[in-house]
């Protein structure tokens, strides 16, 4: 999914105060626009996303070649669950913190 998907690069020039006043809604609309379908085809995959800080939260679907959402579910079966805050979405997106370095700081939270 992650070749199939070019959200960040489209996120790449937005500014942190851009990122922020996009919704959660707009960034997976964003995600599916730029969905890139020829390398996504054939490949499946169910995200679970848990915001802590506010309580959302969303299935992300990509099939057929589409990349889909629904607010205030998640799926039993699903292939990975996210579960983090708004501001460290943000944070990633605007490339100031890596996907490896939320991980870390999560772990380091949760042993205190």
């Amino acid at each position: 999914m992650i070749a199939a998907v070019r959200s960040a690069s489209s996120l790449r020039s937005a500014s942190p105060d851009t990122i922020r006043a996009l919704s959660v809604e707009n960034i997976f609309d964003l995600m599916g626009v730029r969905l890139n379908a020829p390398k996504a085809e054939g490949k499946q995959i169910v995200i679970n996303w848990n915001f802590t800080d506010s309580g959302k939260r969303y299935l992300l679907n990509l099939e057929n070649s589409a990349l889909t959402y629904s607010a205030e579910r998640n799926a039993t079966a699903a292939d990975a669950t996210l579960t983090l805050t708004r501001p460290t979405l943000d944070a990633i997106l605007a490339q100031q913190l890596s996907l490896k370095q939320a991980v870390e700081e999560d772990r380091k939270s949760t042993r205190l």
